[in-house]
C-alpha cells in the first residue's frame, strides 16, 4: 500500500467534507433538543390538561350542589310564605270576631 501525500485539494475537499458533517451533525443535535423539549412540554401539557379537567368537573359538581340548595331554600320560602299567609289570614279572622 503506497502513502502518498494528499494534494492541496483533496486536502481541502477533506476540510470541507469534515465541516459539513460536522455541521451536520450539530443541526441534528439541535433538532434532537427540540423534539426532547417537545416531548417534555406535551407531557407536561397532558398533566395540566387532566387537572383542568379534574377541576372543570369539581366546578361542576359544586354548581350543581349551589343550585339544589338554591332550590330548596326556594321550596322553604314558598312554604313559609304559604303558612305566613294561613297564620295571618287566620289571626285576622280572629281580630274580626272580638
Amino acid at each position: 500500500m503506497s502513502c502518498r501525500p494528499m494534494s492541496l485539494e483533496e486536502l481541502v475537499n477533506h476540510f470541507v467534507a469534515a465541516k459539513r458533517s460536522l455541521n451536520t451533525q450539530t443541526v441534528l443535535w439541535g433538532a434532537n433538543d427540540q423534539v426532547n423539549q417537545a416531548r417534555l412540554l406535551l407531557e407536561e401539557a397532558s398533566v395540566l390538561t387532566a387537572r383542568v379537567e379534574s377541576v372543570g368537573n369539581t366546578i361542576e359538581y359544586h354548581v350543581e350542589s349551589l343550585k339544589a340548595i338554591r332550590h330548596g331554600m326556594r321550596c322553604i320560602e314558598d312554604i313559609v310564605q304559604s303558612n305566613f299567609q294561613v297564620c295571618f289570614y287566620q289571626n285576622s279572622q280572629t281580630e274580626h270576631r272580638n
